[in-house]
């Protein structure tokens, strides 16, 4: 286990770019967010939990649309699995719009669990413009 990490806890791994983002909507600069890979790891089992994210605008009607777009698209760091794979739906975060894409990319990663069958959606407004943050968990067994 890495130095400073204990059973459960998580460390995020930010590059510049998300999985299959949405070409109609590269807006991740707006919302002061980096393109984060969410690794927890877990002392008891050895497995390592990775989140998948995208990100689009619109109501929850087209951010429904753009998930079943994105299951379609392959993941850049591995051409064999497509984005959102196993999830079978999109369900928005209830009760809470965000005004900071950290901030809701936090409340994401609290909530996402890797057997849930659905990715969980965060609204953020930025004053700019309105978007939504889509993220889902995996468990990865090593």
């Amino acid at each position: 286990m890495p130095a400073g990490l204990q059973g459960g806890q998580a460390r995020t791994y930010c590059s510049g770019s998300i999985d299959a983002i949405d070409a109609c909507d590269p807006v991740l600069a707006r919302v002061g967010m980096n393109a984060c890979a969410c690794i927890a790891e877990d002392a008891i089992m050895d497995s390592k939990i990775h989140c998948q994210m995208n990100i689009c605008g619109g109501d929850f009607t087209h951010v429904r649309k753009c998930f079943r777009d994105w299951k379609s698209q392959p993941l850049v760091y591995r051409w064999n699995q497509r984005m959102f794979e196993g999830k079978q739906e999109v369900r928005p975060l209830p009760g809470r719009v965000f005004n900071n894409g950290e901030v809701a990319h936090q409340a994401l990663a609290r909530v996402c669990g890797p057997d849930d069958p659905y990715a969980l959606a965060a609204e953020i407004r930025d004053g700019e413009r309105d978007l939504w943050l889509v993220m889902a968990a995996f468990e990865e067994e090593g």
